[in-house]
This record gives C-alpha cells, structure tokens and sequence, in this order.
C-alpha cells in the first residue's frame, strides 16, 4: 500500500512538472523536437522517392534507346528473311528442274567427292593424328547425303538458317514481353498514392501531439494517443506499410527481367 501511494504521489510530482527535482520539459520545446523529426523523416523519404524517379527516367530513356535498336533489328531481320526466302526459292527451283543441269552438275559432284575427302583427311590426318579411320567414313557419309543443289550460306544450309531465325525470333518476343512486363509494373507503382503525396501532405508524417502536463497512461483519451491512433486516408505512419508494396512491385520487376537472363541458350 505504502508503494502504491508513493507511486501515484510521484507521478502527481512529474504531473506538475517536477521528477526528481528536475524540470519538465516544456510542451513547445517537444512541438519543436517532433517538427524538426519530422522534417528530417520528410526531407530522407523525399531523397528516396527522388532517387527511385530518376531510376524510372532512366529506365523511360532505356526503353526510347531500345526501341530504336529494336526497328533497326526489324529491318535488318526483314532483309535477311527475304534473302533467304529467295535462296530458298532457287534452291526449290533447281530442285524442280533438275533435268535442266542435272546430268552436268551430279558428275561434275561426284569427280569432287574423292578430292574433297582426300583433301579434308590429309588436313585432319596433320592436325589431329588419330581417329582419321572413324572421320573418314563418317566424312564419306556426309558427302554422299550431301547434294550440290544445296545452297549454303556462311557454312549453314538454308532450311538450318531458317530454323535458327525462327528460334532467335520466339527469343526476341518473349523478351519483349518480359520487357514490357517490368514496364508495366514499374508504371502501375508509380501510380500509387505514395508517390502521388506531396511532403506537405498532413498525414507525410506530421509533427506528434504532446499531452498537456498529464501521463498519458493515466488519461487514455489523451491527444498522444488519438493522434497515433487515431484513422487517417492513409492509415498510421507505417515504414513497413509504406514501402512494402514498392518493394514487392520491384521485386516482380526483377523477377520479369531476369526471365531470359537465366533461361537456357
């Protein structure tokens, strides 16, 4: 009984501004310290929310430079195709009318034949020294599946160019796709009500009410406790709240841009 008693005569001590004999400190003193806490907390998330904007103008940059390289891949990509597409189209029309060199061309290939194979095994035979049995028939399979009326560019037949460009364009779409993925969500983050706040806004972290001379776990309906509790538009001043959507929108960012980063070749 004694402690109770000394417990509340302290705190009606502190209550009239004294706790072991020093003095309070003053309401307008706390409005500053919490004004000037607040500007500090203003002025570093207004830094980060900077920073994170200048990251979006680069990436708005990237992707007007991107789409520059991408018409010139176009072009360049619709030329090849149609340089191959009329290789292909001679190839298919010696093919068709093989009667026109067919006698011509097939002897002159098969006087070439034993040339080529004694000329490709003498070069592999000084090079590698071994194994030149096994190359050997297997070079003499190849040439007899082979035919002279088939067009090669750059060592590639033209249906294995084909095939090639057919890959690299399923490659190129989807990494537009992820791409325009990462875009997306970077826009649809920028349209959040974060973002749209300005600092002066009274829920940007304004400045913490002070009781007026009384313990405010003595008087729950203190103007401490309904300015922190108190519901707002945005809810409680919360770094976790706040930045936690952010986070989880670049990390999907992350996620779509990394797709082809770590697909197989």
């Amino acid at each position: 009984m004694k402690i109770l008693l000394l417990c509340v005569a302290l705190l009606l001590i502190w209550d009239n501004g004294m706790v072991l004999g020093e003095q309070e400190v003053s309401d307008n003193e706390l409005q500053e310290l919490s004004t000037q806490g607040s500007r500090y907390i203003n002025k570093e998330i207004q830094n980060a929310v900077q920073g994170v904007k200048h990251i979006k103008t680069l990436i708005e940059k990237t992707n007007a430079e991107r789409k520059s390289l991408l018409n010139s891949l176009e072009e360049a990509k619709k030329k090849k195709e149609d340089a191959l597409e009329d290789t292909r189209d001679s190839e298919m029309k010696l093919k068709a009318f093989p009667e026109v060199c067919n006698e011509t061309m097939m002897a002159l290939w098969e006087e070439c034949k034993p040339c080529l194979k004694h000329t490709c095994m003498k070069f592999y035979a000084r090079v590698c020294r071994s194994g030149s049995g096994l190359v050997g028939q297997q070079l003499e399979e190849f040439l007899n599946q082979s035919s002279p009326f088939y067009f090669w560019m750059n060592g590639d037949r033209i249906d294995s160019l084909l095939e090639s460009d057919r890959q690299q364009s399923q490659v190129l779409d989807a990494m537009q796709d992820s791409f325009a993925r990462a875009s997306g969500i970077i826009d649809t983050l920028f349209q959040d009500r974060f973002f749209a706040r300005e600092l002066h806004d009274p829920h940007y972290f304004s400045p913490i009410g002070f009781p007026h001379k009384r313990p405010h776990f003595l008087y729950p309906k203190s103007r401490l406790v309904r300015s922190l509790m108190s519901p707002s538009h945005y809810g409680p001043p919360s770094f976790h709240n706040m930045f936690q959507p952010f986070f989880e929108m670049i990390h999907q960012a992350q996620q779509a841009m990394d797709v082809q980063l770590h697909s197989p070749a």
